[in-house]
């Protein structure tokens, strides 16, 4: 499924680069998220079984991190209509992956939003260093 997730990620970036350009960028970045959202219902459908979700465990006791990632997936849409144009799909989103798992490491280190705890080893360092150097290296050629 994460080789799929990051198959989509790209052709997403792609289609969103050159869909801006014809329709503009706040209509594209709507678009793309109503019909991710019109995807997910029925993902939700399928998977809930008709059940009621819980929704004040979603919106009262969990109150910032629904907001948070909902957020965070109109930050990366919008950043890919912003940067591919000028950047290309494959340095934008070496950088993306690159930042994700930074930060993903830090997240896991300090146990941020309730996940298991991961210490950063030296070993992740140098994974996280040579992911940067596999920017540079994709930017430059």
């Amino acid at each position: 499924m994460a080789i799929i997730a990051g198959a989509s990620a790209a052709i997403q970036s792609a289609i969103v680069a050159k869909l801006q350009v014809k329709v503009g960028k706040s209509f594209t970045a709507f678009v793309i998220l109503v019909i991710g959202t019109l995807f997910t219902l029925i993902y939700f459908l399928i998977d809930s079984k008709l059940k009621t979700p819980n929704f004040r465990e979603i919106f009262i006791v969990e109150t910032i991190n629904p907001w948070l990632g909902g957020l965070a997936t109109a930050i990366i849409i919008i950043t890919f209509m912003v940067t591919i144009p000028r950047l290309g799909v494959a340095v934008v989103l070496c950088v993306v992956v690159t930042s994700q798992l930074i930060l993903a490491c830090l997240i896991d280190h300090f146990g941020l939003f309730d996940v298991t705890v991961r210490r950063f080893t030296w070993q992740r360092g140098i994974g996280c260093i040579c992911m940067i150097a596999g920017v540079v290296i994709i930017s430059i050629f």
